[in-house]
Formats: structure tokens, C-alpha cells, sequence
């Protein structure tokens, strides 16, 4: 099988197998989370993770990018909000924090984002630098 441009399957398959993997680390660490264990929650089977990602790395790759999609997202949502400049900064704060109780993503993401520098110390730096970028 052929293995299709990434940008094309940011879709449905691929935003399955992320929300299982956020799921998983909630509780788990990212050394862990298994392939499987990532299908299994997804409902989707471990084949179709390697249509999606090469690997697990390829995949924390692409749930940073999410979760900096978001947090850049969040940050344009705040500069644009009509509340006081002190209630803005205070929202800030609390989107870098990554404290937002609905978004599983950002919580999963800093959890393993601590294991991160053991993971790839170059993913990691590259992380801080486009997290500064995006403020």
C-alpha cells in the first residue's frame, strides 16, 4: 500500500488515533503507550496507525503540532476577546499553563511533554521555539 501525503489523512483516522493517544496519557506514560494500545482505544487497528504515522515519534510529532495549533488558536481567540486587558493576560496565563480542564489535548500533551527532552531533545526545542513564536 501506498503511503499518501500526511496533510491528506489529517482527518478523521488520524484525529482518532491522536484523541486515543490523549486519552492514554492522562494516565500513562509515553514510554508505556503502545501502538496497540493506541488502535485498541481508537477502534481502529494497528495497521491503519502505520497509514497514518511511520511511528509513535512521528505521531507525538504531529500531536505537538496540534496541541501548538491550538494553543496559537487560543492566544488569537484572547488578543481578540472584548474583556479587560488584566481578564486577557489572565486567560493567557492560563492557556500557557495548559490548565483548561476541557481540552484533553493540552493536558495529555504537557504531561508527556515532561518526558519530551527524554524523548527527542530536538522535538522539545523545537517545541519552546515555536510556543515563543506563536506569544
Amino acid at each position: 500500500m501506498l503511503r499518501r501525503d500526511k496533510k491528506q489523512y489529517h482527518g478523521r483516522g488520524s484525529k482518532k488515533f491522536l484523541e486515543a493517544f490523549a486519552e492514554l496519557a492522562l494516565n500513562k506514560s509515553y514510554f508505556d503507550i503502545t501502538i496497540s494500545a493506541i488502535a485498541s482505544k481508537a477502534g481502529l487497528s494497528t495497521s491503519s496507525f502505520y497509514v497514518y504515522f511511520k511511528s509513535k515519534k512521528e505521531m507525538l510529532r504531529e500531536f505537538m503540532e496540534y496541541t501548538l495549533s491550538s494553543l496559537q488558536n487560543r492566544i488569537l481567540e484572547i488578543k481578540n476577546h472584548s474583556t479587560s486587558i488584566t481578564e486577557r493576560v489572565r486567560l493567557a496565563i492560563k492557556s500557557l499553563a495548559g490548565i483548561e480542564e476541557s481540552d484533553k489535548f493540552s493536558i495529555a500533551f504537557h504531561r508527556v511533554f515532561r518526558e519530551l527532552e527524554f524523548i527527542d531533545l530536538e522535538l522539545s526545542r523545537r517545541y519552546y521555539a515555536e510556543a515563543l513564536n506563536i506569544l
